[in-house]
């Protein structure tokens, strides 16, 4: 699937005598050659580590997935943070958005790590519960703990792509329902209904602090505008 996961090289040489990518974004691996923009890596640092949702927003062009993968991520990787890399695929045949994302939070973290509960996952369930399984946490080789950062690039691309018919409004509608729980650590109305019964399997997912954070990239689209109802999900 090409939804997931993107692969973050680039095809432009770059080394001590041509230190410039052109048009194509800096990455983990030429971090060395990004200069200029240590306060916005340290701002956008701050801010991640301290909300649950940060939505890096702007023109195309200026930067944003160099400041991402070449600025931000390099510093949280080494804070016990595991980044997750995610481009949405809104074709119609493609698995809905909360799976596309569980897999490739699945492949990033079998490379980074171990849950200590795997297996506990449940075909189907919501993002909100995927993540909240009661001590299910992710370990590095050294037993630390990890925390998931999703990074999705491109996220305007659910008001443009996602937005082709019927069938796509609805699902990006559902999809930005169960960001919205995530990010606000709210439980679905469907998982609080089926906690009504003590001997539910959804009780092993708990009202408790989100093992997650979100950080997405994402530019003006000038003939797109962002629904009203799906506003509490912005930064």
């Amino acid at each position: 699937m090409k939804h997931v996961q993107p692969d973050i090289a680039t095809e432009t040489t770059v080394d001590p005598g041509n230190p410039w990518l052109g048009l194509s974004s800096y990455s983990e691996e030429t971090r060395a050659y990004f200069h200029g923009r240590d306060e916005e890596a340290a701002e956008l640092a701050r801010r991640v580590q301290r909300k649950l949702l940060t939505v890096l927003f702007g023109q195309s062009g200026l930067g944003k997935t160099s400041l991402l993968r070449a600025g931000l991520v390099p510093r949280l990787r080494g804070s016990g943070f595991c980044p997750v890399y995610v481009r949405i695929d809104y074709a119609p045949e493609s698995p809905p958005p909360a799976e596309q994302i569980k897999q490739a939070i699945f492949k990033v973290t079998a490379e980074a790590g171990f849950w200590t509960r795997a297996g506990s996952a449940v075909e189907g369930e919501s993002l909100w519960e995927f993540l909240h399984h009661r001590g299910d946490l992710l370990r590095d080789a050294n037993e630390q703990t990890l925390l998931p950062l999703l990074i999705f690039d491109q996220f305007e691309e659910i008001f443009t792509l996602a937005q082709a018919d019927d069938a796509g409004r609805q699902r990006a509608k559902r999809f930005l329902d169960e960001l919205a729980d995530l990010v606000e650590n709210r439980p679905p109305a469907d998982l609080e209904r089926r906690l009504e019964d003590s001997s539910s399997p959804a009780a092993s997912s708990s009202r408790r602090k989100s093992r997650s954070r979100s950080c997405a990239s994402w530019q003006v689209v000038p003939s797109c505008r962002m629904p009203k109802s799906n506003r509490r999900c912005s930064a």
